[in-house]
């Protein structure tokens, strides 16, 4: 795996409706402490999108203003390719160690989301 250098912020996107979106933050889906409030989240249903269309790629893009982010996700086809295109920092999230079905490769690969959070902390 590449280096990414310094870590990027944490800025969840989802592809969900609000009220499963709303109900893993109360569930304490966020982790490692780190409560989420609307202005973290973004879903499909808030940009009227499903993946793998760009329009909530685009909507984060325009949410973090320049910032660095990056994308951990677990679908190849609806995350990794559409990030690629875009040029946006992608973690894989490959629990099954499926080899990727086209072109696109993410910029880091993991099997766990544990891993994924040791990485950025």
């Amino acid at each position: 795996m590449r280096s990414l250098g310094p870590r990027p912020r944490h800025r969840p996107h989802r592809g969900q409706a609000d009220d499963v979106a709303g109900g893993a933050d109360r569930a304490g889906v966020a982790g490692r402490g780190r409560a989420l409030t609307d202005r973290h989240t973004l879903t499909a249903q808030q940009v009227r999108s499903y993946k793998p269309a760009l329009a909530h790629f685009h909507a984060g893009r325009e949410r973090v203003a320049g910032r660095r982010w990056l994308r951990a996700a677990q679908g190849y086809i609806y995350d990794v390719e559409p990030c690629a295109q875009l040029g946006i920092t992608v973690a894989w999230i490959n629990r099954k160690s499926e080899a990727p079905t086209g072109a696109a490769r993410p910029d880091q690969e993991f099997r766990t989301l544990t891993e994924l959070a040791d990485w950025l902390a």
